[in-house]
């Protein structure tokens, strides 16, 4: 159960986060209050409020940077996005729920218990908590769609990583405790936390695996700033990737491992257009992912076998899963369009106290089972238009810079983090949105073609800058 502090922290954290608007530019504000809440915050508390849905850490922290990036960063509701397609998308997230709810309006009878149906009540909550949910996209393509804070973003990325490793090298050496120590209570299963004679640091994410994949974002990021030459408050930005490098073989989470160190080389062996083009196809296979999956045509045996050969126990926990996930594909294709809805309807319950008998850990086998088809879509559409986008119109490779590539190929490793796990945060959509924003925005004249112009100096894939180039905290 959470202590007083816990629940005390949320009530108090809108003025945390006036503070932070109140001490940074409107920008940095956004970017830091963001990423500040979903590293502080407490998880699994959350005040149950009729005709709302439950005001965590995120909606909390959601709701406060919506109002003051009203106040203070002049964001405006009735600005929508240039990109029909992309405002088309926002609306399907938003309204979807309602449809969902009127296509569940049975319940479930097992043997000894029944899955209510889905009320108005329950489609207006969710209703509201899509709205709540896409706050962070639509500030960060209103406000944060220009290269310079994509700059920031990766800079904020590296500089708050480098911060919470310090509570990270704790739980390493003594074990993940931070949340129990402060909040009251482990969020998490502990033996998910023992890895390889030692521990994951979870500190306050709920997860180690989350810990994780937030430190690979980091590490991507520290790498765009060394191929931009742009030094971290005064470290150098390579000596800077070493350290996060370490840290995070420190999380012990081979898929984060491996993604990171996957996309490093690239990141600083090829050029912008080139990158552009990786992300739109990596992110077109992850929007398309269950229909690959559904279909056979991803080698699930092959990747179960290379677990395999790297640790019997991780082959046999990725068969778990593999295994889930197609029963909760089948189930899921009973109602494709809008899926099962809420209370645990997507999910499949055997024996005879028909106990849960299903694992639903990566985001989009919870979306297509909750939201079917259309509601997958919307949610993903979103988180992949941004750089499938990218791929739509060459002229487009003309006007993206690299800290913007690069900002969307750090983006990339958290969507493919979004296929084995729950990674979905705040974060995720704020990026998203800032990517999105600045294809919508409309350019004067296009950028000249440096990436494919003779290097003067390295290979960046943009005009090199001075040694001294460091951003600031503001």
């Amino acid at each position: 159960m959470p202590n007083s502090i816990a629940y005390v922290t949320l009530l108090i954290w809108p003025v945390v986060i006036a503070t932070i608007f109140f001490s940074f530019k409107p920008k940095s504000a956004i970017i830091y209050a963001v990423f500040f809440s979903y590293l502080i915050l407490p998880v699994k508390t959350s005040f149950d409020l009729p005709g709302l849905p439950e005001l965590d850490k995120t909606t909390i922290s959601n709701i406060s940077i919506f109002i003051f990036a009203v106040i203070f960063g002049g964001f405006k509701i009735s600005n929508y996005p240039n990109s029909k397609t992309l405002a088309f998308v926002i609306v399907i997230f938003i309204i979807s729920p309602i449809f969902t709810t009127y296509n569940n309006d049975i319940p479930i009878f097992l043997n000894h218990r029944t899955i209510p149906a889905m009320s108005w009540y329950d489609g207006l909550s969710v209703f509201v908590n899509q709205i709540f949910t896409i706050f962070p996209f639509l500030i960060g393509a209103q406000l944060l769609n220009n290269e310079e804070s994509h700059r920031k973003l990766l800079f904020v990325l590296v500089f708050s990583c480098l911060i919470y490793s310090l509570p990270m090298l704790l739980e390493v050496r003594l074990s993940p405790q931070l949340h129990t120590w402060i909040y009251g209570f482990l969020p998490h299963d502990f033996g998910q936390q023992v890895r390889a004679g030692g521990y994951r640091p979870m500190v306050f994410l709920g997860h180690g695996l989350l810990v994780a994949i937030f430190t690979a974002m980091a590490f991507i990021s520290a790498i765009c700033l060394a191929k931009m030459k742009t030094r971290v408050l005064g470290f150098s930005p390579v000596a800077v990737s070493a350290y996060l490098l370490a840290v995070l073989i420190l999380c012990k989470s081979l898929g984060a491992i491996i993604i990171a160190t996957a996309f490093a080389p690239l990141v600083m062996i090829m050029k912008t257009r080139k990158l552009a083009l990786v992300s739109a196809v990596l992110a077109l296979i992850v929007l398309c992912y269950p229909a690959l999956r559904g279909s056979g045509l991803i080698p699930v045996a092959t990747i179960s076998q290379l677990s395999g050969s790297v640790d019997g126990e991780r082959q046999e926990s990725l068969a778990v899963r593999l295994r889930n996930e197609d029963a909760l594909l089948e189930k899921a294709g009973e109602k494709p369009f809008f899926g099962w809805g809420t209370w645990g309807r997507n999910r499949l319950y055997e024996g005879w106290n028909n106990a849960d008998s299903t694992i639903t850990d990566g985001t989009w086998i919870i979306v297509v089972g909750t939201y079917g088809w259309v509601g997958y879509l919307a949610c993903f559409g979103l988180l992949c238009y941004p750089l499938i986008a990218q791929f739509r119109k060459n002229r487009l490779y003309r006007e993206l810079s690299f800290a913007t590539v690069g900002l969307g190929i750090v983006h990339l490793v958290n969507l493919l983090d979004l296929i084995p796990n729950s990674s979905l945060s705040p974060i995720t959509w704020l990026i998203a949105g800032a990517l999105a924003g600045n294809l919508s925005v409309k350019t004067a004249r296009k950028r000249p073609n440096v990436q494919d112009a003779p290097a003067v100096s390295g290979a960046s894939g943009v005009p090199p800058e001075p040694r001294s180039a460091e951003l600031t905290l503001k």
